[in-house]
């Protein structure tokens, strides 16, 4: 399959800021700003890919068999890691491995890895909606997912407050995975129409692109600034939490990954961002590991052993940016490991 170096460009941005949210405790304008799009981009670049194809985008069986084997294989990685963590922290190790499990089977997913199950949603979805003969009512199931996902989420959280924490735990995960993919496959959607109409402009592309993406980012950083999650509430689209005002999710979500897409596309024969194009290439190894393998717990201990050994107080981006930073260096002789010998464990067999 054909790479583009745009695309792994976007996805770099979009992991590293991913990375970034886990190692920052904080919660800052940044990191509000970074964490309305930062899962989101991968949704709408798979959706404008999906735009490009022909035929091979309504393959279900390639995708599932693309997504199951790492979601998998991560998975027994951070059951096993966890535990090992657990028993030496004190905390209730068998138990919470027993929830994990639970969580692998029924898709949703243990830390990031919650992504790969939720896609193959959306994709099952997607597809199955393009296909309706009635292509209104196909559109329609698909860009409605982020309504029915909102009114899950919320009834979710109802339903929290007026049964046991078992019994809602029994219901949470299973229902949650359904309806975060379903919600996921709204920005599918959205990537595809994109792709569409980018299609049709045929002068001076790069440089509409660039503009349009920039106004896109500033717009998505205003917002950030200015709604702020005291006035949103809490958003954390990973829990189906899209605050109190769900359409600015989305349209922050929105403006937020077309923006990175669009300069992404307009610089990239300026400045070619090896860096990121190499994150962006390994984003499916990093999304599944830097928490299954507590990457995103050891770069913040190292980072405080080394500032506090120095006597140094780090501003909380600065601090961010240097826990990425850690992270990717961790992430590199695994990235090598399942790029070369152990690529058996990621990639489909033939």
């Amino acid at each position: 399959m054909r790479r583009y170096d745009w695309i792994d460009i976007a996805k770099g941005v979009g992991i590293l800021l991913i990375v970034y949210g886990h190692v920052q405790g904080e919660w800052s304008i940044f990191q509000n700003f970074a964490a309305s799009f930062c899962v989101i981009i991968f949704l709408i670049l798979s959706g404008w890919l999906f735009s490009t194809k022909k035929t091979a985008k309504r393959d279900l069986k390639a995708t599932a068999k693309k997504i199951l084997k790492p979601y998998l294989v991560f998975s027994v990685i951070a059951v096993v890691v966890k535990l090992v963590y657990d028993l030496c922290t004190g905390a209730p190790a068998f138990t919470n491995a027993l929830w994990d499990i639970y969580k692998t089977a029924c898709g949703y997913g243990i830390g990031a890895i919650w992504y790969l199950s939720s896609y193959l949603i959306a994709c099952v979805v997607f597809f199955k909606a393009l296909r309706m003969r009635a292509k209104k009512l196909g559109w329609m199931v698909i860009l409605s997912g982020i309504i029915v996902g909102t009114i899950a989420g919320y009834a979710l959280l109802w339903l929290q407050r007026h049964v046991g924490e078992t019994a809602h735990q029994v219901i949470y995960y299973p229902v949650t995975a359904l309806f975060r993919g379903y919600a996921c496959a709204t920005f599918l959607g959205i990537g595809w129409i994109l792709e569409r109409l980018v299609r049709r402009v045929k002068k001076r592309r790069e440089l509409c692109l660039a503009i349009g993406g920039a106004g896109c980012l500033i717009t998505a950083i205003i917002l950030a600034m200015v709604c702020t999650e005291a006035l949103t509430g809490y958003v954390n689209f990973s829990f189906l939490r899209l605050g109190a005002k769900p359409g600015l999710f989305v349209l922050r979500a929105v403006l937020g990954s077309v923006g990175v897409m669009w300069l992404a596309y307009a610089v990239r024969k300026l400045l070619k961002l090896r860096w990121l194009q190499y994150c962006g290439k390994s984003s499916l190894i990093i999304m599944g590991t830097h928490m299954s393998l507590m990457f995103h717990v050891l770069a913040p201990w190292l980072l405080n052993l080394i500032t506090y050994r120095l006597g140094l107080t780090l501003p909380g981006i600065i601090y961010g940016v240097l826990g990425v930073v850690i992270v990717m260096i961790l992430e590199i002789p695994v990235i090598y490991l399942l790029n070369g010998r152990l690529k058996w464990l990621i990639t489909p067999s033939a």
